[in-house]
């Protein structure tokens, strides 16, 4: 469900690309699946926790879609999730369904058909993962789908395949594919015909998205994670007016960079990743957690011999943390060993930059 929230995201985004802040996705979301398609289930799940008008229709018929088209709550955006088709009997995520393979295939044509005659953009959805076999192989709607949507919003831990690339590549119909997410800004997206969201959440919202232009390996994408979630917490640092929900995402971007950094980076990444934190908790008064992370900092240095600007930012890190507990001797013990690492510190601009930061510890 956490992928499935991050597929929201990057089609509901992906206008913003373009300058255009209008997103293409609009509620009422009528969903429908192909066979044993899973994937409008899962969107179900997703909608009723944040709220977005939505139904999924499993078996939704042609007559009943033009009919919820004439009425006063029409849909907005046809989500289609493709799965295997197999005659008879068919096991999906609410139970079992009979199918025929004919009817089902005109049933979705006809549907695609009505959608795009009334102007509704035509989503399919497919969530990558689960069993599959020569009997239960969702290929086939593949074809049937892809080639006839607006979007392609492919759901996926490792990219994009050859086949989704190439059907893109072939039919002109734009890919979307999402590798990570979380869940935290899929309402905001619904809450207006326009999205109107301050400028850091839209560039939060940006930087969420890897698309298939990137062609970004697991460990590239966790590396540019790391670094703007890095340069996000320095902005709100930096920031003068910072609200509340800004100290909060303050938190979390800086553990976001700290956690990427965890998978891609090494143990002079892990210090700083660490003195960003111990800087968050110190910045909002929170003694405790900035000393337990600038002491991880701290120990990541003494443990892998890292001297110079690291080591004596360390030190800073836990005298700032003893300061923002009124512990004055502490404080000054730390701040004697930051001025002796300063020492160490060629680069006399970077030298002089950190003096400057360590005279803003006081009691």
């Amino acid at each position: 469900s956490v992928l499935l929230s991050a597929m929201f995201l990057a089609f509901l985004i992906s206008p913003l690309y373009a300058g255009n802040l209008e997103p293409p996705a609009r509620p009422p979301i009528l969903a429908t699946a192909i066979g044993n398609g899973a994937g409008s289930d899962i969107l179900a799940l997703v909608c009723e926790m944040h709220g977005i008008d939505y139904e999924n229709n499993l078996q939704l018929k042609p007559e009943d879609f033009t009919e919820r088209l004439d009425s006063d709550n029409a849909p907005g955006t046809l989500f289609i999730a493709p799965g295997a088709l197999v005659e008879g009997d068919l096991y999906t995520v609410c139970g079992v369904e009979e199918i025929d393979v004919g009817q089902e295939i005109s049933r979705i044509e006809n549907l695609i058909s009505i959608a795009k005659k009334r102007g509704v953009p035509v989503v399919a959805i497919h969530i990558e993962g689960g069993f599959t076999s020569p009997d239960n192989d969702p290929r086939q709607s593949f074809d049937l789908l892809m080639p006839k949507a607006d979007y392609i919003i492919l759901v996926s831990r490792e990219g994009p395949s050859e086949y989704f690339s190439a059907l893109s590549e072939e039919t002109g119909v734009q890919l979307i594919c999402i590798l990570r997410e979380s869940f935290q800004f899929i309402a905001l997206l619904f809450t207006s015909d326009r999205i109107e969201m301050r400028e850091e959440d839209r560039i939060i919202l940006e930087r969420m998205v890897v698309m298939d232009s990137e062609k970004l390996t697991e460990q590239e994408w966790h590396k540019k994670q790391a670094i703007e979630n890095f340069n996000l917490t320095w902005d709100l640092i930096d920031k003068k007016d910072r609200t509340a929900e800004d100290d909060l995402l303050m938190i979390h971007t800086a553990h976001a960079s700290r956690f990427h950094w965890g998978v891609v980076g090494t143990p002079i990444e892990f210090a700083r990743g660490e003195w960003q934190v111990s800087r968050v908790y110190s910045l909002l008064n929170m003694a405790e957690s900035a000393l337990y992370h600038g002491e991880l900092s701290l120990k990541y240095c003494t443990d892998n011999a890292i001297s110079g600007f690291d080591l004596a930012f360390g030190y800073e890190a836990v005298a700032r943390a003893y300061m923002v507990a009124r512990e004055r001797d502490r404080m000054d013990e730390y701040m004697k060993l930051a001025r002796e690492a300063a020492d160490l510190i060629e680069d006399d601009q970077d030298r002089n930059y950190f003096l400057s930061e360590l005279e803003t510890i006081a009691l």
